[in-house]
C-alpha cells in the first residue's frame, strides 16, 4: 500500500514539474508567430506608404504571412518602371532587401524570431487582387 502512495506521489510530482517546466520553457517561433499576428491583426487594413496597404496577416506553424495590396496595376507600374528606368527585376530585388531590413533590422524581435526558426512572409498583390511578387525571410544572414 505505502508502494502505490509512494507511486503516486512521485507521478503528481513529475506531473506538476512538467507543467511548470512547460509553464517556463522559451516559447517556439510557432507560438510567437501567432502571437505576433494577433498582435497586428487589429490594426489592420494598415496605409504603408501612398502607394502600398498592408491587408491582411496569419499566422501558421512558424511563418507570418503579411498579404499587401499595392493601389495601382501591373501596367501602370510598369509606366512607372519604365520612367525611373528601373528594371522589374531592380524593383523586386529592392522589395526583398526592404523586406529583409523590415524583419532583421527594426529590432531585436524579428532578428529573435527569425533565429527561432521562425519565417516571415510577404504577398504583394496588385490593386486587381493579381500577385507580384511573394518574398519569405527566414534568416537575417
Amino acid at each position: 500500500m505505502k508502494k502505490r502512495k509512494f507511486a503516486g506521489v512521485v507521478v503528481m510530482v513529475v506531473t506538476c514539474i512538467g507543467a511548470t517546466v512547460n509553464a517556463y520553457a522559451a516559447p517556439t517561433a510557432a507560438q510567437l508567430a501567432r502571437e505576433m499576428a494577433d498582435a497586428v491583426a487589429p490594426s489592420l487594413p494598415m496605409r504603408i506608404n501612398q502607394n502600398l496597404t498592408m491587408q491582411t496577416v496569419v499566422a501558421g506553424g512558424n511563418t507570418i504571412t503579411y498579404t499587401a495590396s499595392f493601389s495601382y496595376t501591373r501596367e501602370q507600374m510598369n509606366q512607372v518602371l519604365a520612367q525611373s528606368g528601373k528594371s522589374d527585376a531592380e524593383a523586386r530585388a529592392m522589395m526583398r532587401n526592404a523586406a529583409k531590413g523590415g524583419v532583421c533590422a527594426q529590432g531585436p524581435e524579428g532578428r529573435a524570431f527569425v533565429a527561432l526558426g521562425g519565417r516571415v512572409r510577404y504577398l504583394y498583390r496588385f490593386v486587381d487582387g493579381s500577385p507580384y511578387e511573394t518574398i519569405e525571410v527566414a534568416s537575417c544572414d
